[in-house]
């Protein structure tokens, strides 16, 4: 008869105490099973149990070891064997309490690439227990993950203050229920028998006018140098961008709908005048301060000399008798 093999193995796991605690082996070839436990430094311990299932109920933390099933056949004299840590725990509970009011102003805090939301200062995560425990947040019961977006959304904490979730540049996309979701850190992977939720809490997010972070600024160039203007705003969302210039009344530049707006090909006098952008979102529309925009003549090109209606020019005239310089007058009528 074939060695014993063993299909499915024992796995390291945990339970929390007062539950039951099962652990299973599948194994072809076999019709005897033997398991033991190690509390510690200790010496093996022979249970009582002869089946492919060892079940204790309820377990306790006096049950936390490691545990080896040896399988093998009454006829054959191979063997295999399996193995595997257990831990039992006392059941964490988490609570994720409201501290403050959770409604904000999307631009609250204008910085650029700075968070603009943190529950640690909306909320304060309460979670019992000892030791480390493995955490993860959900936004309307689906999980999130690091990104642009979200930062901290799972990991291994040490201790409540670990666990905050930070939300960047919240949107009113943003404003949902959020879950909190943690396991003792014993019990390896995502133990959903033993895994414990908050209740939901809601982030409310309070949108508002644009607010220019990053002003325009005045321009001074020199024919044919290009010219740019930009402006950057916290808009809570979707925005529109409109450039305008001053031709007595204010008059929107086509084509300028973008943050920036800069010369079209080689600059000219033509250019210079008062600009500006209007930022628009959901609510309403904010304009930035106006700026100056002087483009200087080349100097390489200076204009005509002018005298009244005529144009004096100077040139020399060469004869016979020498060469004579003089200056003519032409009337430019």
């Amino acid at each position: 008869m074939p060695d014993p093999v063993i299909t499915t193995h024992l796995f390291d796991t945990g339970f929390a105490v007062g539950t039951s605690m099962v652990l299973t082996v599948v194994a072809e070839n076999a019709d005897t099973y033997t398991w033991q436990r190690t509390i510690g430094g200790g010496e093996p311990e022979v249970l009582s149990e002869t089946t492919n299932t060892l079940t204790i109920n309820p377990c306790d933390g006096g049950d936390e070891g490691n545990y080896l099933c040896t399988v093998s056949h009454s006829v054959n004299p191979g063997s295999a064997f399996t193995a595997c840590s257990v831990v039992c725990r006392v059941p964490r509970t988490v609570e994720v309490v409201q501290t403050i009011t959770p409604s904000m102003s999307l631009c609250l805090d204008p910085l650029p690439g700075q968070p603009r939301f943190h529950p640690g200062d909306g909320y304060s995560p309460t979670v019992t227990g000892i030791g480390r425990f493995r955490y993860r947040w959900k936004k309307d019961d689906v999980l999130i993950s690091d990104g642009v977006k979200y930062a901290n959304t799972s990991g291994l904490a040490e201790s409540p203050a670990d666990v905050h979730l930070q939300i960047n540049n919240p949107e009113l996309s943003d404003q949902d229920t959020y879950q909190l979701e943690v396991v003792d850190f014993a019990f390896y992977g995502w133990d959903y028998a033993n895994l414990i939720t908050s209740d939901n809490v809601t982030l409310l997010v309070d949108q508002q006018a644009p607010v220019i972070t990053l002003q325009p600024q005045g321009v001074t160039v020199d024919v044919p140098n290009p010219w740019e203007f930009t402006v950057e705003a916290c808009t809570g969302g979707s925005a529109t961008y409109q450039w305008q210039r001053d031709n007595a009344p204010w008059a929107n530049i086509a084509g300028a709908t973008a943050s920036s707006y800069a010369s079209q090909g080689d600059s000219a006098e033509a250019d210079s005048g008062d600009y500006r952008c209007q930022v628009t979102n959901d609510i309403t529309t904010t304009v930035t301060d106006e700026v100056t925009l002087l483009v200087n003549a080349d100097p390489a090109d200076p204009p005509n000399k002018q005298l009244g209606g005529n144009r004096m020019t100077f040139g020399s005239l060469h004869g016979s008798r020498g060469m004579i310089i003089g200056e003519s007058i032409h009337d430019s009528t």
